[in-house]
């Protein structure tokens, strides 16, 4: 069964504690915090270090032992904000494939994360379905999870790019390849219609954006979801 994070980038932001709450008790497995500061994306977002590590707190405080809590770096200089993450508590750190034009550099990260603790984890995001297909074999085995967007983060209900489940089949062709245990996921225009056929497809993660905020019951979302 796939697990099923939520996007905090389409919260209500003027009540998060209640969100975190609702969000908590739904059966949501993961919070997905993005921190946006590229030129690429017309959506911000600068969920910082500081206010994950608050996050982090309450949660932790309401439902101890909740230990998925996810910072997704979508910057041109992400170096500096790894070590803010972890010490903020999060359990995993997401770099963007497509902001490296060396992947050296982005190898050299993979490692430092997995090297800041034995309990973080070093995954690696991809803008397009296409960037996914084209990912090399150094990255795939430095990682322990990929996750292609399926249309932008905190997109208007962007609906998925139908390329999306090639490059999940790809994905899961190198995966079985060259590192069994890596995980795959979709992260944006995941809805309760395409939710059978991208697990079909591969996703062992299904990242919820604004179509599960704007449920009236996330409990339900996420069950029609599963």
């Amino acid at each position: 069964m796939s697990k099923v994070y939520a996007s905090m980038l389409n919260a209500d932001m003027s009540k998060i504690g209640q969100e975190l709450e609702k969000v908590i008790k739904s059966g949501i497995e993961g919070l997905h915090f993005d921190f946006i500061n590229s030129s690429t994306y017309s959506n911000q977002s600068h969920f910082t270090p500081s206010y994950v590590a608050k996050v982090v707190q309450a949660v932790r405080k309401y439902r101890p032992g909740y230990e998925t809590i996810e910072a997704h770096i979508i910057s041109s200089d992400p170096d500096k904000l790894i070590t803010e993450y972890k010490d903020a508590g999060v359990s995993r750190i997401m770099l963007q494939y497509d902001s490296f034009t060396n992947k050296t550099d982005l190898l050299g990260l993979l490692r430092r994360i997995r090297q800041e603790s034995p309990k973080l984890k070093a995954g690696v995001s991809f803008a397009t379905p296409s960037s996914a297909k084209s990912v090399d074999f150094n990255t795939i085995t430095s990682s322990d999870y990929f996750i292609i967007l399926g249309s932008s983060p905190g997109a208007d209900l962007t609906p998925l790019m139908p390329s999306t489940y090639g490059a999940l089949l790809h994905l899961m062709t190198m995966k079985r390849k060259f590192n069994p245990s890596l995980e795959l996921g979709i992260e944006g225009g995941v809805t309760v219609e395409n939710s059978k056929k991208l697990k079909g497809s591969g996703s062992e993660i299904l990242i919820l954006g604004k179509a599960f905020f704007m449920s009236r019951d996330y409990e339900a979302f996420v069950k029609s979801i599963k």
